[in-house]
């Protein structure tokens, strides 16, 4: 007999014999109480062997050492009874929701547990995404001990099927033969990952789960033509490997991800008629007097910021990791990305105005560093007739403030010739006794403007500016250029709506432009030549070019807790505090 069936031996006869079970409780509490913890866990052993939610459950409740959260018992509730009828499901969930640890991770292999001779897919936007999802459930198979408390029987198969190219398990407790003729019609591996477009996933058949998770990113989905291109290979290429018998389904597929358009996969999905879907904000909104409702004033308490769209009452959607200070600093990262990746709305997420924040002229001191950023034009206007269908040039000046952040100057925004455009660089360097250098964007025209440039005035200073990342680690790459309104609503406007980069209240073609592109954000379309986008786009340029005070260490830093109160004052929080 060995330990296991020692213990449950011994579990059994206590709790036939409760007057026996409090008496070694009372008496002996440091040699039962093992026995007793593992009568608990026992117990959750059994239910986890279930093919049910309720069997998902416990098995979640085993390896975390706590019952799933209320949204996850949700999912896995839909899961199933869309699966009886036939139906996959579709998730729109908050980033931290924990819908890929529970449900891309945890799911999957509470399913490889039960049914280990099926096959099961995990597909992202890249092999090396999806390898971090198939890595925890492998791990987990090898050596988590609640697995081998669980499923002590399914074990890895590793001789030579054992990697990222498909992981194999076999069941222990079949013979070999048994084994043999369960598996004989499968020709794929029980778990394997890949990226969307990957080869290691093509023309595999998932008679188990079928999971895609974040299909879409920056870096495939903000073009129409690259977003329906990734839900053309849903509908035409993955769902065609779906396995069924005798008319019904029997893959599991499930999707889970965040909003990307009103085309994307999860849209496509939930109206499809094939699946149930849900949909999880961080918060909802709420009146006063509902269970739980709290307000947010949508101050940055560090920086005096104020995020107008998040001002209100609120039931949070898990307040015990996602309370108030946590809303603000997610929402300090951009309204964009908020509303996309927190509240699931991009309508909220793409409409109305970017907050910024102006700085008094007079204060401004010539002598601060700077540096330049330059947007070119599709081609520069050598004649006098002015075409309006050209682009416009657009220069920035942007200045360090030696009391932190950055200050828009001045600049210009025209039509220049090439040789002027040349001679309002070289007036800049020349004017400001602390100008750093100037950039331009490295690709296409830029880059042949930068290069003549430099051809023709050695002695200027003009540096070439990637359509990456804004704020990088050293050695870490660019990555994918994004188009010219994506990089400036995702990289760029976060640090002025912080008011990290405020703008000059001085009145010129370029500020003009720069604050009515802002006011009007929503309405810019860079289809069209568009000289606020222009004059935007040299923002971006230059704050690339001073890192430095694109750091915000108030980002990892907790902001005081708004306390909810019956009649609300703006001030009394802040008043208070002063007085303290």
């Amino acid at each position: 007999m060995n330990e296991t069936e020692a213990f449950q031996k011994l579990t059994e006869y206590l709790e036939k014999n409760p007057e026996v079970s409090k008496l070694a409780r009372k008496e002996h509490p440091d040699w039962f109480t093992p026995v007793f913890d593992w009568a608990g866990k026992y117990r959750l052993i059994e239910k986890a062997h279930e093919n049910s939610p309720e069997g998902y459950c416990a098995y979640y409740e085993g390896k975390y050492g706590f019952a799933p959260p209320w949204q996850v018992k949700r999912w896995v509730e839909k899961i199933y009874r869309g699966h009886s009828e036939g139906l996959g499901f579709t998730l729109n969930g908050y980033r931290g929701s924990w819908k890929t640890v529970s449900i891309s991770v945890t799911f999957l292999e509470h399913r490889i547990g039960l049914e280990p001779y099926k096959t099961n897919l995990v597909i992202r936007a890249s092999d090396t995404t999806a390898d971090e999802v198939t890595g925890k459930i492998t791990a987990t198979i090898r050596f988590h001990p609640w697995w081998k408390l669980c499923f002590p029987n399914i074990v890895p198969d590793e001789e030579a099927r054992w990697s990222t190219n498909g992981y194999w398990v076999i069941d222990n407790s079949k013979s070999h033969e048994e084994w043999t003729e369960l598996m004989a019609g499968s020709v794929d591996p029980t778990l394997i990952g890949g990226g969307y477009t990957s080869q290691k996933i093509n023309g595999k058949h998932p008679s188990g789960v079928c999971l895609t998770d974040d299909l879409h990113g920056l870096n495939n989905s903000f073009s129409d033509t690259e977003r329906k291109a990734v839900v053309r290979f849903y509908t035409t290429e993955l769902a065609k490997t779906f396995v069924r018998k005798d008319g019904k389904l029997v893959t599991w597929p499930i999707n889970v991800g965040v909003p990307w358009g009103n085309d994307d996969v999860h849209r496509t999905l939930a109206v499809s008629g094939g699946y149930l879907s849900d949909t999880i904000p961080v918060m909802k909104p709420a009146s006063e007097d509902d269970p739980g409702a709290v307000y947010i004033d949508g101050v940055n308490e560090l920086t005096g910021a104020k995020y107008d769209d998040i001002v209100g009452w609120w039931v949070l959607a898990n307040p015990n990791n996602f309370d108030v200070d946590q809303i603000k600093r997610d929402r300090g990262l951009g309204k964009f990305d908020f509303w996309q990746m927190m509240m699931m709305d991009l309508t909220s997420a793409k409409s109305g105005s970017i907050r910024h924040y102006p700085y008094p002229r007079n204060e401004i001191d010539p002598a601060w560093p700077m540096v330049g950023g330059v947007d070119v034009p599709y081609d520069f206007q050598e004649r006098y007739e002015r075409e309006s269908k050209l682009s416009s040039f657009s220069m920035t000046h942007l200045a360090k403030n030696p009391r932190g952040g950055a200050v828009v100057a001045g600049g210009v925004l025209g039509h220049p010739s090439i040789k002027q455009a040349f001679d309002h660089i070289l007036d800049a360097q020349s004017n400001f006794a602390n100008w750093v250098y100037t950039l331009c964007e490295d690709v296409g025209g830029g880059k042949v403007f930068r290069s003549a440039a430099k051809l023709m005035y050695p002695h200027m200073k003009i540096l070439g500016s990637d359509l990456g990342k804004m704020v990088r680690l050293p050695g870490e790459k660019g990555g994918k250029a994004k188009n010219k309104k994506t990089r400036i609503q995702t990289e760029l406007i976060p640090w002025i709506e912080n008011g990290v980069i405020r703008i000059s209240d001085e009145r010129s073609a370029l500020l003009d432009a720069l604050r009515d592109g802002l006011d009007n954000f929503s309405e810019l379309d860079e289809r069209r030549a568009d000289e606020r986008l222009d004059a935007l786009d040299s923002l971006y340029h230059a704050a690339k070019g001073m890192p430095e005070v694109l750091v915000g260490k108030y980002y990892g830093e907790k902001l005081p807790s708004v306390i909810k109160k019956k009649k609300y004052d703006p001030l009394e929080g802040r008043l208070a505090a002063r007085q303290r």
